[in-house]
């Protein structure tokens, strides 16, 4: 059962990295990155930039840790790996 698990997974990965425009990043890039925020009933996306401070791999479950460069900035965001992320710079 674990290894049909594991196989949903990859073959789901490998769908997710075909469509995806982002080349792979770590902590310490300067990520910019778009994520979807609904309000009631309506959808907007913010975008915004930061440093990757973190970055956990777990198959479908990955996410990583943003802390934005805004000054006075004290808001640490963690993203699942499906949201949209525009660029990076090392």
């Amino acid at each position: 059962m674990n290894e049909i698990i594991k196989n949903y997974e990859q073959s789901q990965i490998q769908q997710i990295l075909k469509s995806s425009k982002v080349s792979d990043f770590a902590p310490g890039d300067t990520v910019k990155v778009n994520v979807k925020i609904k309000e009631g009933n309506k959808e907007r996306v913010q975008a915004f930039q930061g440093v990757c401070i973190g970055k956990k791999n777990n198959g479908l479950n990955s996410s990583f840790t943003v802390k934005p460069t805004l000054a006075l900035s004290v808001v640490e965001l963690e993203l699942n790996n499906n949201v949209c992320l525009d660029t990076f710079t090392n």
